[in-house]
């Protein structure tokens, strides 16, 4: 017998898993990612904008 239409684009749960897993393991490397860039941003602030203002002696 075959499948209708909806059986066949039916989510599975094991698909569901992986999207689960997939999210839980991408989360972290996006947050210490965006807090490198920040990081990065922050320094080549001070560095490029706030130091020339304030000569070495």
């Amino acid at each position: 017998m075959a499948e209708s239409l909806a059986e066949r684009h039916r989510i599975r749960p094991m698909n569901l898993l992986f999207a689960q897993v997939w999210a839980f393991w991408i989360a972290p490397v996006l947050v210490a990612s965006a807090i490198g860039v920040l990081a990065v941003m922050i320094g080549l602030y001070l560095k490029l904008v706030v130091a020339p203002r304030y000569p070495k002696r």
